[in-house]
């Protein structure tokens, strides 16, 4: 899953950054009681990636 986010960097420069996630579903012994009845995402990795381009 790729998420573009544009910042602003400087006058002249463009920045993008994307985000990337990796998620995995949770066994029940690892959710608390209470939040065990609906199925639990767990984030296992997250990466971000930058790009520059000058104007």
């Amino acid at each position: 899953m790729m998420n573009p986010v544009a910042t602003a960097y400087s006058k002249d420069t463009i920045q993008t950054v994307f985000y990337s996630w990796a998620t995995q579903l949770l066994y029940s012994e690892e959710v608390p009681e209470e939040e065990s009845y609906y199925p639990v995402w767990g984030l296992s990795e997250m990466q971000q990636a930058g790009v520059k381009a000058l104007i």
